[in-house]
């Protein structure tokens, strides 16, 4: 892919999660705030123009562990019960 991606990555080397945006962004299934690209029919001009961006990240492994598996329950919600799911998406992000 031709382009930035934006990262928000730990300062402790030993944390085991490398990006902490992603995980909260990961809803968005078509255009991603976290790419810069001219990708998939996206012109330098239509990246341009959709800024300034705005995102959400997490700032510790704890924060990125909870997330990931709200994240794990709205996307495959078909295995979680209702209420779970329900919690999860209410709360995710």
């Amino acid at each position: 892919m031709p382009g930035w991606t934006i990262a928000v990555v730990p300062t402790h080397p030993e944390d085991t999660y490398t990006e902490f945006a992603s995980v909260v962004k990961a809803l968005d299934r078509a255009r991603r705030q976290l790419y810069i690209d001219t990708s998939y029919g996206w012109t330098a001009e239509d990246e341009v123009s959709d800024s300034p961006r705005e995102f959400r990240f997490v700032t510790n492994c704890a924060d990125f562990q909870t997330e990931s598996q709200r994240l794990d329950i709205v996307l495959w919600s078909y295995g979680a019960r209702e209420r779970a799911y329900k919690t999860a998406r209410a709360v995710f992000g």
